[in-house]
């Protein structure tokens, strides 16, 4: 490893040499420590830069251009050629935004995964697999051999079989040619000469023009919605004709759509018990403020009407109707009722790809979002000290961020859209007094056990909480030494800001 340190912090601060000596030694001497400890989890660093990678895209753009060069011309190829290059950018900013993961021990059991679905396909070219840093439950195919999966998806799923049957269907879109086929249609439609003329005449009316763009679009909108659906059911079938012969079970596509139709709900809906949680009556003070929750909203209760065009606008059939075509082809019943509990071999997969999505929620500055989830992963697994690390690092930044009054955009706000169990977490949080927080900081590192993993960040951040500004700048260099620490980077900088350092 190649140790470097900042000299014009130490520099700003007018540190003495021998202290920035020791400081080189005792970086040496971590960095190796942290290395070896097998029991101690950094996430896989947030590369946004990596050209081969980028050839790679360019490459498949350049030679999709090629290939409809060769079938289209005028109009429709340009068309073609500009959404090619939407596609691309598109890939390219998950990449330069960090929001990519294919290296890791996660990634490497979903490619494998992959590998062992795609073997079954005749002629298929290798298929790569992407894990995206995204709390949402989705997956999707881009063309060109490149699927895309979300953590937030990961870590819902219960088994590799499931996993397995997901992948199947991305690439069951990949090899029945849907997402080039879209592209094609889309294209039809924007060098449509007789739709662009009538929508320019629509433009020119004085009254009426949105329910003539209705008459005029919607009958498209309508089409393509349907064949959309159509699409979605052949890559199902695909992807339960690729588990056939392998080692997976074909029937877990049940629990997917489950999982897809509930994946608004959280995973465990308990409401987190904050005095257990935080060791609340280990501290002398008086929480009681911050313990009185109010999470009725103001706005009233509301009934979701449901409009008979929903069915229609779908790009997805429900995942009830999935089921049933999917059930019949296999010549199964469905116990709608059973519940599928997590496999064990599954069960540290989930956990990765939870504290994956700590990290990059961390990282992008939704320090609540972090605390959120690693609420979630101590509850099911009181000793990660991932989780205990990022529980320790984010109260002692609340205490922090409230003296300095930027605790807001760490947190986000209270929302309708939120579960009750987020939304009772910011309300906690924003009762807190800094000297809360960061007795809550001190006193999980104590139940911690102090380790140093865990404390590290925290006492960090503490010596800028007590502005002993010569301790926290050494101490930040010695997380900044190690890549895989990138997740802390933003809220240590906004101290950095805060504080108005290093100038």
């Amino acid at each position: 490893m190649l140790i470097t340190v900042s000299m014009n912090r130490f520099r700003y601060l007018n540190i003495p040499m021998i202290k920035v000596i020791f400081c080189a030694l005792f970086l040496l001497e971590t960095s190796i420590s942290f290395s070896q400890d097998s029991s101690e989890f950094y996430p896989v660093y947030c590369a946004t830069e990596d050209k081969s990678l980028e050839d790679e895209i360019s490459v498949e753009y350049f030679q999709a251009v090629k290939n409809d060069k060769a079938i289209y011309r005028g109009k429709q190829f340009k068309a073609l050629r500009e959404m090619h290059a939407k596609r691309r950018n598109a890939f390219l900013s998950l990449l330069r935004n960090g929001k990519l993961i294919y290296a890791g021990e996660l990634h490497r059991h979903v490619q494998k995964i992959m590998d062992e679905v795609a073997s079954s396909t005749p002629g298929q070219k290798d298929i790569r697999v992407f894990i995206v840093r995204d709390e949402s439950a989705n997956a999707f195919n881009m063309g060109g051999g490149n699927i895309f999966i979300h953590l937030g998806l990961l870590r819902r799923l219960t088994s590799d079989s499931e996993l397995a049957f997901i992948l199947g269907h991305e690439l069951g879109h990949d090899y029945l040619n849907h997402y080039h086929d879209k592209t094609i249609e889309s294209a039809e439609l924007i060098v449509n000469d007789s739709v662009n003329k009538r929508i320019r005449e629509i433009r020119r009316l004085e009254y009426g023009r949105v329910s003539e763009l209705n008459e005029l679009l919607v009958p498209w909108l309508l089409a393509s919605k349907t064949k959309s659906r159509e699409c979605e059911y052949a890559a199902d079938q695909f992807g339960l004709e690729r588990l056939e012969g392998t080692s997976f079970d074909p029937k877990s596509f049940s629990n997917v759509f489950t999982i897809l139709d509930e994946s608004d709900k959280e995973i465990d809906s308990t409401l987190f018990d904050f005095k257990a949680l935080f060791f609340l009556d280990q501290i002398d003070d008086d929480f009681t403020r911050a313990l009185k929750f109010n999470t009725q909203s103001s706005l009233g209760s509301f009934k979701v009407e449901k409009d008979s065009l929903e069915d229609l606008l779908r790009t997805h059939p429900f995942g009830s109707q999935r089921k049933q075509e999917l059930a019949a082809q296999l010549s199964i019943e469905i116990d709608e009722t059973a519940n599928i509990p997590v496999e064990s071999e599954y069960e540290s997969i989930r956990n990765l790809a939870e504290r994956e999505v700590i990290a990059g929620v961390m990282h992008d500055g939704n320090i609540g979002r972090a605390v959120f989830h690693s609420l979630n992963l101590i509850r099911s697994k009181p000793n990660d000290k991932f989780a205990q690390r990022i529980l320790a690092f984010s109260f002692a930044y609340f205490a922090y961020a409230k003296t300095h009054r930027i605790l807001g955009k760490s947190i986000g706000n209270n929302s309708h859209h939120n579960s009750e169990n987020f939304n009772e977490l910011l309300l906690f949080i924003r009762q807190l007094k800094p000297e809360q927080c960061l007795q809550i900081s001190n006193i999980l590192i104590e139940n911690f056990n102090g380790e140093e993993y865990v404390s590290y960040p925290a006492k960090t951040v503490e010596s800028a909480f007590y502005k002993n500004y010569e301790d926290f700048s050494i101490q930040h260099d010695i997380l900044s030494l190690e890549e895989s620490n990138y997740y802390l980077e933003n809220a240590l900088h906004s101290i950095v800001v805060a504080s108005n350092l290093y100038k």
